[in-house]
Formats: C-alpha cells, sequence, structure tokens
C-alpha cells in the first residue's frame, strides 16, 4: 500500500524512493494505492500520481483486511493523516485500533523510519498551510505488518533498502523489543560459586540437588533508542529445557535498585538469585545415569522491565527521529522538522502492546553440576565395614591362647593352643579328660561323664570320682625374639 496523498509528491525526484517502489513491487504480489480509498495500482509503481487531498490511513486498511488474503502487509507513509477539511483525521485512530483488534490477526509489526532527499510542497498537519521544500532530507515510514499463521520465508531484511545507517532505524512494535546494547557482569571476590569466564557468568555446585545463593553485579548498558526512568526492573536466571533437563528452569531474583534511573546510559544493577536444585527436572530413572558425573547447562540472566507502553518515553536515539511540536510547523522548511516523523512517541505508544516487558540485556550463564549419587558410597562403606569386622574376628581367631589346667593327676598342665584345639590332661586311675578351646566356651569332657560348658576364659568343672578341673584360658603373650648370636672368630698366635 502506498500513500499516493499531495504530501508524497516530492519524493518522486529521489532515486532512492523509486528504489524502495522496485523492491516492494518485487516483494509484493497484489500492489495498491491509498489516499483518498483504497485502490488496486494496475500499472508500475514508479507511475503512481501522488495528488490525492486525503489520507485515510485507517479505512484503506480496513478495505484491504476484508479483500485480501495476503500475509504480510507493506505500507510506505510520511504519516501526516489529515481529512482535507483543517481537522484531525479519525481514520489515524482507526488505524491504531485495527492494529490491535482480533479481526485483523496481526501478530507482528515492525516500523521502519526511513530519510530520502525530498523536493515539493509541504503541508501542516491540518492542511491549513502549505510550504515548499527544496532539496533537503524528508522523513517517512515503511510499516511492515504480519498475520498470524505459518512462518512466512524469506523474512524482510531492512538493509534492501539501500539507505545508508545515519537515515534507517527499524523498530519492532509487536512483539516489543528494546535490547539493551551490552550487559557487563562484576562478580565479588568474596563468591566462591560464582566466577566471570570471557564474558560468561559460570556458576558451579557441588551437587546438583543443592539449593544455593550468589550475587552479582552488573552494568546495565540500555538501549538509547527508549527511555525507562522509574520503571521497575526484574531479573531472571533462565535455563532451557536441554539434556536430562526436560522442563526449562526459570528463577526470579532481587535486584537494586528496584527501578531504572532517568535517563541513565549505564547504571549498575546488584543481582541475589537462590537457586533452586537442578535436579527438580531430571527423571529419576536419568539421575541414576547421570550419578556422580559432571555436567553443564546453557543459560541466560535477563533484567527486563515491567511496563505500560503509554510509560515508556524515547530515548536520545529516537528522539532524532521525532518532531513534537506545533502541527502548523510541518509546513516549514525546516530541515529539523521535515527530517523528523510528526509525533513518533505517541505513534509507537498507540501501535505497541498495552502490557510490555522489554528485554534491557541479557548474560550467558553456564552452570556445572555434579549429580551425586549417594547409594555407591554408602554400599561399599558397609562392604569395607564388614570386610574389616571379618579381619578383626580373623585375627582373634589366629591369635594363641595359653590353656592352664589344675586338679589333674600330676602337676598344672600348661599348653599354648590355638581355637577348636584339644587339651589332654591325665587323670588318677590312667583316666584323661579333653578340654576343647573355642571362641565362645569351653568345652570339658571327663571318663563316663557328660560334657561341660565353662565360660570362655575358664571356670572349675567337677567330674565326679575323677576329681575336680580348674580351667584358665588367657591370651598367649608374643615371644621376645633376640637376633642370634655371631659366632666368635678363633683368635690365632701371632
Amino acid at each position: 500500500m502506498i500513500d499516493t496523498s499531495g504530501s508524497m509528491q516530492g519524493f518522486q525526484t529521489s532515486p532512492r524512493f523509486a528504489n524502495i517502489l522496485a523492491l516492494l513491487s518485487r516483494l509484493c504480489a497484489e500492489h495498491y494505492s491509498f489516499g483518498v480509498g483504497l485502490h488496486e495500482a494496475t500499472g508500475s509503481l514508479d507511475q503512481l500520481s501522488f495528488k490525492d487531498k486525503k489520507t485515510e490511513l485507517g479505512p484503506s486498511l480496513d478495505t484491504w483486511s476484508k479483500s485480501s488474503s495476503e500475509r504480510r502487509l507493506y505500507i510506505l507513509t510520511d504519516n501526516i493523516a489529515d481529512d482535507g477539511s483543517g481537522q484531525a483525521d479519525p481514520g489515524q485512530a482507526q488505524f491504531y485500533s485495527l492494529l490491535r483488534s482480533r479481526k485483523l490477526g496481526v501478530e507482528r509489526i515492525a516500523a521502519i523510519l526511513m530519510r530520502l532527499p525530498f523536493s515539493g510542497a509541504i503541508y501542516s498537519a491540518n492542511d491549513r498551510h502549505t510550504g515548499f521544500y527544496p532539496n533537503g532530507p524528508r522523513a517517512l515510514m515503511l510499516y511492515v505488518l504480519q498475520r498470524s499463521g505459518p512462518s512466512i520465508d524469506p523474512s524482510f531484511d531492512p538493509s534492501a533498502l539501500g539507505l545508508p545507517a545515519q537515515d534507517l532505524t527499524v523498530l519492532q512494535l509487536e512483539p516489543f523489543e528494546a535490547a539493551g546494547e551490552a550487559l557487563d557482569a562484576v562478580v565479588s571476590s568474596d563468591q566462591r560459586n560464582v566466577s566471570l569466564d570471557d564474558g560468561v557468568i559460570t556458576l558451579s555446585r557441588k551437587s546438583a540437588g543443592d539449593t544455593y545463593t550468589f550475587e552479582l553485579q552488573v552494568r546495565v548498558h540500555p538501549s538509547s533508542r527508549w527511555d525507562f526512568g522509574g520503571l521497575p526492573l526484574t531479573a531472571t536466571l533462565f535455563f532451557p529445557a536441554e539434556g536430562p533437563f526436560t522442563v526449562p528452569a526459570s528463577t526470579p531474583c532481587d535486584v537494586t535498585p528496584a527501578t531504572a534511573p532517568p535517563g541513565a546510559a549505564v547504571f549498575q544493577l546488584n543481582v541475589h538469585c537462590t537457586a533452586p536444585s537442578a535436579t527438580s527436572s531430571v527423571p529419576d530413572a536419568t539421575l541414576k545415569k547421570l550419578g556422580n558425573q559432571r555436567a553443564e547447562r546453557a543459560g541466560s540472566l535477563v533484567v527486563q522491565v515491567i511496563a505500560r507502553s503509554t510509560q515508556i518515553n524515547l530515548g536520545p536515539g529516537l528522539r532524532a527521529w521525532s518532531f513534537d511540536g506545533d502541527g502548523d510547523r510541518l509546513a516549514e522548511p525546516d530541515p529539523a522538522v521535515q527530517g523528523s516523523i510528526y509525533r513518533l512517541g505517541e505513534l509507537l505508544t498507540e501501535m505497541s502492546p498495552a502490557d510490555v516487558r522489554p528485554m534491557v540485556m541479557s548474560a550467558p550463564v553456564v552452570e556445572r553440576l555434579y549429580f551425586f549419587d549417594p547409594a555407591p558410597f554408602v554400599i561399599g562403606f558397609v562392604v569395607l565395614a564388614a570386610l574389616g569386622g571379618l579381619l578383626v574376628v580373623a585375627v582373634a581367631l589366629a591369635a594363641p591362647r595359653m590353656v592352664e589346667v589344675t586338679g589333674g593327676a600330676g602337676a598344672m598342665i600348661r599348653r599354648e593352643v590355638r581355637f577348636f584345639a584339644a587339651v589332654d590332661v591325665p587323670l588318677a586311675e590312667r583316666r584323661r579328660a579333653t578340654v576343647w578351646v573355642t571362641p565362645v566356651a569351653l568345652l570339658v569332657q571327663g571318663p563316663g561323664s557328660r560334657p561341660h560348658l565353662l565360660p570362655a576364659e575358664g571356670g572349675d568343672c567337677a567330674l565326679g570320682k575323677s576329681g575336680q578341673l580348674t580351667v584358665r584360658v588367657r591370651r598367649a603373650q608374643a615371644r621376645a625374639t633376640s637376633p642370634p648370636r655371631r659366632p666368635r672368630r678363633a683368635r690365632g698366635r701371632r
């Protein structure tokens, strides 16, 4: 849709304007002109006549939406709407209303600001005054509207317009984008689990199941196009679903100051985050596979402002594109007036969604994790403890015992034995008794009597007619060993 009102006629002398018309002709299957109503442009776009007395932008968009099934629409206009009678054009309000309506179904809106050479008549906003502007830069806009539905390829590349950077600015209004130009993170030295590696904020956890807190400072360089002064700030630590992490993780963080300082080109923001367990979104079966392994996940720290579109002001980068003075001055041949869009701030506010969360900036974050599974360590400890216990028992069983028996036929019997060995004890009348040594008890068997159990350390045992035995058991003392003596060498005679 090409605006063919009289205020656009002065662009016809510009080769850049002709190039833009040729580009739009190649991009679009349907061509229209609008001024007094919407008309199909059947011929070449460079043959259009720019003589309409009105700029009916809203009604023309409404007509197109009802008659065309195309998904993308380009509108080229100098954005000065009037009804030709000196009154403000109600069609401009209708244009904004259509952009926000579900009937049109617009999901993406971009506004491209351009300055092109111009030589021709200029008009005030209410058409009460006329002037002439010879050979100077004048601003106009290219709206790019896209209806909802499958993606459209190829996407529009503004560099195809062939304009120098100082004469071209692209604004994404739906969804609203106001990305900051840079973010610098500063990590305090006492933060052991936070570091800065080549501009990447690196977080480290001893275990992926831990919840931990960290702090950092970031220097914010907001976009020069917008002024978010006084608007609330938020910070979010975000990790997308990736690898074993099947659910995205989004953690809100506390920020100081809570609002953006007005007009600041750079300001410092203190961020305080409590990161929850990284395993909360990982299935148990996956955790077992990851047991005692190291892993990394990549995310970002995102700082946003919470605002309504009416609360956002133009920054220095866009104020140079806006003229907010009296509408009568639009008929003055002043480059500062003609090179600007009339009331650009109001226009952008009306075209943007009511509630916006423009991203001020983001910084890359990498989290290094250690998936700790205690089960193997617990099992290993139990096995080692059991082996240690068996070793102690084995040493105890292997140690010799000294058995002393009195009461038999003769002097005390002293024997050094090991467990489960037997000690024979001679009795009167050539009888014998036997003492078996075990770790838990002594078993004494006399002639013609039932076996007797004694404590492991010994005791007294009556053997009937054979008398009584007293048995004592103690750990045998280690025998001291001395090195063998070296034989003396015989002395020979001299």
